[in-house]
């Protein structure tokens, strides 16, 4: 694959993004956020246009155009080109169940239950990439697609929100279902982080590893890592959910929420470009 750099950082980003939105909508209509939540659509509507950005950063990563990515669909055997087939049939999806909620429709069960399983899937994959380079010792690990899918939905919540804040009306509060959800969430995404953190420090992954985590806590990557990614991407968005709803309903509590919103997707970005930055490959020992 290409130079691990901004292309594929921005690939795993648009790619989480977009599985974590549809699958925000998906588990919406589903009732599983209350019988009124304000989800049901924004999700869908995120997810298409986020996919195909994706689809564009991987195709540049390649060092192919979008025309050049159908040449590769003639080559199953290719791990990059499962990546593929898998983009194009979750974008084709998500732009059609976009298109049934922006006619008022119901997405027909069939295809947003595929849908939600091929965001599940590109939610693993987009993690799963760096995690099978044995090469890279950082990555190599459960952890890292686990890490990356929790961070998909809960980019995919925030930005839902966050869109729902414009398109629906009355504005309503995402629900006592979605607080609870968004603090166990982020609550996961800290034991996870910690978890990889402490692995590579621990020296079971070698001493690269160990390397890797140095620059993501104290090395070149820290500021990133502790301003934008915990206190900015983790903290703050932990601090909006445990704050007290009647205040989140006041002027000050809908800022508030906004702003943790747009921190989440902030935070969701630094996490892939710590993770992709900071790897350093096992021959630099």
């Amino acid at each position: 694959m290409g130079n691990w750099g901004w292309l594929i950082i921005g690939f795993l980003f648009f790619g989480g993004l977009g599985s974590g939105a549809y699958l925000t909508s998906f588990a919406a209509e589903k009732g599983l956020f209350g019988k009124e939540s304000n989800l049901v659509r924004a999700g869908y509507f995120i997810s298409g246009p986020c996919l195909a950005v994706g689809l564009f950063l991987f195709s540049l990563n390649l060092g192919v155009s979008i025309t050049g990515i159908l040449t590769m669909i003639g080559n199953p055997t290719s791990v990059m080109t499962w990546g593929v087939y898998l983009l194009i049939m979750f974008m084709v999806l998500a732009f059609w169940s976009a298109y049934h909620k922006r006619e008022n429709k119901q997405v027909p069960a069939m295809i947003s239950g595929a849908g939600a399983l091929l965001a599940v899937v590109t939610a693993i994959y987009t993690g799963g990439q760096l995690s099978v380079l044995f090469a890279q010792p950082f990555w190599n690990t459960i952890l890292v697609p686990g890490l990356f899918v929790v961070s998909a939905l809960i980019m995919g919540l925030a930005s839902s929100s966050l869109l729902a804040r414009i398109i629906e009306k009355p504005v309503q509060q995402g629900g006592a279902a979605v607080t609870r959800i968004n603090i166990s969430l982020l609550l996961v995404e800290w034991v996870l982080l910690a978890a990889l953190l402490l692995l590579s420090f621990s020296g079971a992954k070698g001493p690269v590893a160990a390397d890797s985590a140095q620059i993501v806590v104290t090395g070149r990557l820290a500021a990133y890592f502790w301003i934008l990614l915990i206190a900015v991407g983790l903290v703050l968005p932990l601090f909006n959910n445990v704050y007290p709803k009647k205040k989140q309903n006041e002027k000050s509590g809908k800022i508030f929420g906004l702003l943790s919103e747009v921190a989440t997707l902030i935070g969701g970005a630094t996490l892939r470009a710590v993770i992709v930055l900071s790897a350093l490959p096992i021959w630099s020992i």
